[in-house]
This record gives structure tokens, sequence and C-alpha cells, in this order.
């Protein structure tokens, strides 16, 4: 009876690893749950504020260099 008893451990002891495989896969929250999209969002807002200062700054060069053309040839 030992070898039955020892089946139905392992039995058992199999079956708990492989719930516990896949629990890692139900308890994964979905992207809206773990704030994902937001951060993205956050993350999109941040990219269009860096281009924003990237249009100001070549503007800003254009005019400096404006004035610099002006100082040189006036």
């Amino acid at each position: 009876m030992p070898s039955e008893r020892s089946d139905s451990v392992a039995a058992s002891h199999t079956t708990r690893l492989s719930t516990n495989q896949f629990d890692c896969y139900f308890q994964t929250p979905s992207p809206s749950d773990s704030g994902v999209g937001k951060l993205e969002a956050i993350l999109k807002e941040k990219r269009a504020e860096i281009n924003t200062l990237r249009d100001v700054m070549d503007e800003n060069e254009r005019a400096i260099f404006q004035v610099y053309e002006v100082i040189r040839n006036g």
C-alpha cells in the first residue's frame, strides 16, 4: 500500500504544480488594471512636449543666426 499512497501524493503534487504554473497567467492584471495605459498616455504627452520644445529651440536658433548675420554684415 505505500506505493499507492506515494502515487496519490505524487499525482496531487503534480496537479498542484501544474495549477501553480497557470496561476501566474490568471493573476496577471490586464493593461488597464495595471496602469500601463495611463503610463502610455503620460509618455505620449511627454513626447509631444519634447517635440514642441525642439520646434521652439529650432526657431530660436534660426533667430539667433539671423541676428548674428545682421550684426556681421551690418
